[in-house]
C-alpha cells in the first residue's frame, strides 16, 4: 500500500534551515515557492519576509 509506512515530520527543518533550502533553489531559477508537510506558517513569514523584501 502506498502509505503504509509514512515518514515522520522533520525535526531539523526549522524555518531558518528551510529558508537556506529555498535561497539555493532561487539562485537555480525557481520562481514559485512555497512547502509542503512539515513546513508552516512559520516558514512561510519568513520566506514572504525576505524575498518580498527584494523585489
Amino acid at each position: 500500500m502506498a502509505n503504509e509506512e509514512l515518514s515522520t515530520i522533520r525535526d531539523d527543518l526549522d524555518p531558518q534551515a528551510y529558508l537556506g533550502w529555498i535561497q539555493e533553489w532561487v539562485d537555480l531559477g525557481a520562481s514559485l515557492l512555497g512547502g509542503c508537510c512539515g513546513i508552516g506558517p512559520e516558514h512561510i513569514a519568513l520566506m514572504a519576509e525576505t524575498f518580498l523584501s527584494l523585489t
